[in-house]
Formats: C-alpha cells, structure tokens, sequence
C-alpha cells in the first residue's frame, strides 16, 4: 500500500505539473520595455523580449534574431544592440534630440509548427479570423497547423520632453502595426500595409497585467488608457491563408506606450 508520504510527494507532483502546463500554455508576445519612458537623451534605453504575461520579461532574443532595428526621432537617432541579459536584448538610442522617439524591432521570419493541442489556445488567444478558423477547422485531426511567423514591436518613448508626437503618426514601413491617431496621444490606429484595420480584435494590457479585448473602430482606432495609467501594450494578430505555399502567414505586432 502506497505511504502517506509518497502519495502526498505525488499529489504535489501532480500540482506542479497541472501549473506547469498551464503556464506553458499561454501565448507568448513580442514587445518592447522601456526602461523609463522619459528621460534624457543619452540614458533611453529599451529591453526587447519575450513574455506571456506583460510587463513581466521571461524569454531572452538573441541578436541574430532581429531583422531590422529602427528608430525615428529628432536629431539623428539610432537604435543598437548593447547586450543580452537571461530575458532580453538590451538597446540603447543614440543621437535622439529632445522630443517623442518611436522604435521598432522586427524579428526574423520563421516557419513554427503548432500541434493540436496548441491550435485552440492560438486561435482564442489571437482572435484568428473567420477564414482563417474555418480553414484550418476543415482539417483532419491531429492537426498540425504550420506557419510562418512575422513578430514585430514598437514603442513610444521621450528624450527629456514628449513634444512631436505627431513623428508617432506615420508608419514605420513594417506593414502590420500600430501609430499614433494624431499628436494626442489619445488614440491609436492599428494599419496593414498602411490602411487602417476597422472592427479589427486588440488586446490592452496594462502595467497590472490585467488584459482586456477590444475592437478597433471603423477608422481603425482605440482609445488610449488614461494618462497616469502607467506603461501599457497594444497587441494584434493577423493570419493569412496559404498560397502557394503550405503554411500560413501569422503576423504579431505590439505597441508598448505610457499617456501623459
């Protein structure tokens, strides 16, 4: 007969393990930390990484992982690559004048293979659209959905004063991602290939990380938290069908920005 030790050693087992998959669970999103939000000039700096619970970074990038590292601002600015520490790499903006800095960092195509026990948590947590969802429902199960992942990220940050928000406004030329509405701040628009999403699902999460859904409107907009809400994340998915090719094409992008 099994000892009470060992059935309580393996009750606990049991626990951690049941914690343990549902913490491998969630989805994970690509965004970026600013250490501070304002701050002068010389001392902005920005942690790239990986986590399913923002703010909180878990999964260190590594540099050979980044497609393109941009940055747009007053003065000359310039984004690079200081270090790595165990969950994320470390950027350093160079050359800002005083003024809004918006930077971005893309990550690498690469082709992902979800099996069928991942497929539902993707398509819940990414709000898959109608065709896609129909699409890979169609298929036989166990499935395997395959992808090609696209991530990208940005953030608004001010070097000593946040005037000239309006350089937030623009596209930063990666297709599918956030700006700023207008020079409020109030506002942002999630774009594809540089035309508003309308009635498009977006995640909010804040510094709590409490995480709500939303809805862009008809322009492609969502409001803003209030200032003093602190540090918060925009995030949206996008998946295409496949082509010619046999995977999807699963775009992930995320905005991390503080309303003053």
């Amino acid at each position: 007969m099994m000892s009470m030790a060992k059935r309580a050693t393996g009750v606990a087992l049991s626990i951690c393990a049941t914690l343990l998959s549902a913490q491998s669970a969630k989805a994970h999103d690509f965004f970026l930390l600013p250490d501070k939000t304002i701050a002068p000039a010389a001392e902005l700096r920005i942690k790239a990484t990986i986590g399913s619970q923002f703010p909180k970074a878990e999964i260190a990038i590594t540099s050979d992982r980044t497609e393109n590292l941009v940055v747009r601002g007053q003065g000359s600015p310039k984004l690079s690559v200081v270090s790595a520490d165990a969950d994320g790499l470390i950027l350093r903006v160079d050359g800002a004048a005083a003024g809004t800095v918006v930077a971005a960092v893309s990550m690498k195509a690469r082709d992902v293979d979800y099996g069928e026990d991942r497929i539902p948590l993707i398509l819940e947590e990414y709000r898959i659209a109608p065709a896609a969802v129909a699409s890979i429902e169609r298929g036989r199960k166990p499935r395997t959905l395959r992808v090609v992942s696209r991530r990208m990220a940005k953030t608004i940050v001010c070097a000593v004063t946040c005037d000239g928000m309006k350089i937030a406004v623009a596209p930063m030329g990666e297709g599918f991602e956030f700006v700023a509405a207008d020079a409020t701040g109030k506002r942002y628009r999630l774009m594809m290939n540089g035309r508003p999403l309308g009635n498009y699902p977006v995640d909010l999460a804040d510094s709590s990380g409490k995480r709500i859904k939303v809805v862009t409107d008809a322009n492609g907009e969502v409001a803003a938290p209030p200032a003093g809400a602190g540090l918060h994340m925009l995030f949206a998915a996008h998946m295409t069908l496949p082509k010619d090719q046999e995977r999807y094409g699963l775009d992930l992008t995320s905005l991390t920005v503080e309303r003053r």
